[in-house]
């Protein structure tokens, strides 16, 4: 995002501050129980359940996932994918892919790969997966990732954008390169294999999201920036703010007004 303002806009640099994402750990936790998600969709306590939750639109990388999963079913056939979200704009793709999964599977939420529309349970959603999958081909930050971490989760995402940032590739998840079903049923096969290294990968993306990515440090941080554009030095800032305020207020009022006539 730095970048882009700076080559496309022409920012500053001095006047950029950039705030990662953060998670709530009160939200997002491992004593969350994910059962009953599984069990609505009938995937087995044994079974490992690779998710990707995100909106359905072609930056997501759904594609690339369907197609990872349909190599790692070649060779482990009780391997499962959820695709959690719902589409975004007409819906095409999202039709695309319920067409595709009915044409493969008949029920598409019974199968291998099913998909759960959208949902509001998100940290039980997280606490049902094993692995996080983040297919991304173009992507800023990503909300999704320290949410997975949080729940004690590792994470499969693409080598694009922020996503680097927050996965370490070895230590929090594994990092493959974007638009490559290949390479990304390679890295899903790796954790399906080695049950005790995904754990491991849980566990230090736990220590990372509660050391680095704590919700209140970064509103901190933002409160900081705030507090610095605000400042004494910034008089004429400050005073235009509240002249803005007044009027939003002025005008609040008045369409209350006109609302109760």
């Amino acid at each position: 995002i730095r970048r882009d303002l700076i080559a496309r806009n022409g920012v500053d640099p001095k006047r950029i501050c950039v705030i990662g994402e953060g998670v709530d750990l009160l939200e997002f936790n491992p004593d969350h129980d994910g059962s009953a998600f599984r069990r609505e969709f009938g995937v087995a306590s044994d079974e490992v359940l690779f998710g990707l939750v995100a909106m359905i639109r072609p930056e997501k990388g759904h594609l690339v996932f369907l197609a990872a999963a349909e190599q790692v079913l070649a060779h482990h056939p009780k391997a499962r994918f959820a695709i959690v979200g719902c589409g975004t704009g007409t819906g095409e793709l999202e039709r695309q892919l319920r067409v595709y999964l009915a044409q493969r599977q008949g029920s598409h939420d019974r199968g291998p790969i099913f998909m759960s529309g959208f949902r509001s349970d998100a940290p039980h959603v997280m606490a049902a997966l094993d692995v996080l999958v983040v297919p991304s081909v173009a992507e800023a930050q990503s909300l999704v990732a320290p949410q997975a971490f949080a729940t004690g989760k590792p994470v499969i995402a693409s080598r694009v954008g922020g996503l680097p940032e927050l996965v370490r590739d070895g230590e929090n998840g594994l990092l493959v390169a974007p638009n490559n079903p290949a390479e990304l049923a390679s890295a899903m096969r790796a954790l399906l294999e080695k049950p005790a290294w995904r754990r491991e990968l849980g566990q230090r993306g736990l220590a990372f999201a509660s050391t680095f990515l704590r919700l209140e440090d970064r509103m901190e941080e933002s409160v900081a920036v705030y507090r610095e554009v605000l400042g004494p030095r910034r008089p004429r800032v400050r005073g235009a703010l509240r002249q803005r305020l007044r009027r939003t207020r002025r005008r609040s009022l008045h369409a209350l007004s006109l609302l109760a006539v």
